[in-house]
């Protein structure tokens, strides 16, 4: 149950550039948007033609990622795992991975990445329509439909704007997300995983680890 809630409340959120030379996943001089939607439009098109299927007739559908996340391999998961102040040699990227939504507007890859046998996040990564206070007040809707209360977190993701990136925690469980209104990407766990106050440091952490492993040979 606690997957299933991870992989329902983890919305769409980003990719980023400006990796250092080494593609070390640590973010330079900024974000690249477009030239990370490029990688991701390639990469999602793989994704439906592999699944024999439709990407501009069955995007509602989707269609599950059969082996790993194609925008996080397991060196990445462990760097933003160690990010969360946990030990990255117990990450792993199961092969659950699902691509839905209409392309170049709201297409979403989500992924779960294990931490040693008992514990999970959730990721996320895709295209977007929405800027950082519209994906807010979603977020305020979605809690207020299910009747839970939602806290938006205060902090700096080290790298990124302030006005692109932001944090809400809704009992226990948080969102970490940054989006320039292309592109968006998150990160999602609940506080028995780690402190909150670590998603913040691990939000430009993930999205080095997108940008490289999405560019990657």
């Amino acid at each position: 149950m606690q997957r299933r809630r991870t992989a329902i409340l983890t919305t769409a959120l980003l990719l980023v550039a400006g990796c250092s030379d080494e593609s070390d996943g640590v973010l330079g001089d900024g974000v690249d948007s477009e030239a990370l939607q490029e990688a991701f439009e390639a990469e999602a098109e793989a994704a439906y033609e592999d699944a024999d299927a439709d990407r501009t007739e069955e995007f509602d559908r989707g269609v599950r990622i059969e082996e790993g996340c194609f925008a996080l391999d397991d060196e990445g998961a462990a760097a933003v795992v160690e990010a969360l102040g946990l030990d990255g040699d117990d990450a792993e990227v199961t092969d659950s991975g699902f691509l839905q939504g209409p392309p170049r507007t709201r297409e979403v890859l989500t992924c779960n990445v294990e931490v040693g046998e008992d514990a999970h996040f959730g990721v996320s990564v895709g295209t977007t329509t929405l800027d950082r206070d519209e994906v807010l007040d979603l977020q305020e809707v979605a809690a207020g439909r299910g009747s839970l209360d939602l806290e938006v977190l205060d902090g700096d993701a080290p790298g990124l704007p302030a006005d692109q990136v932001f944090g809400v925690d809704r009992e226990g469980f948080a969102l970490f997300g940054w989006t320039d209104g292309d592109m968006q990407a998150s990160l999602s766990f609940t506080d028995e995983l780690a402190d909150f106050d670590r998603g913040f440091d691990a939000l430009p952490v993930l999205l080095g680890e997108m940008a490289r492993t999405l560019t990657a040979d």
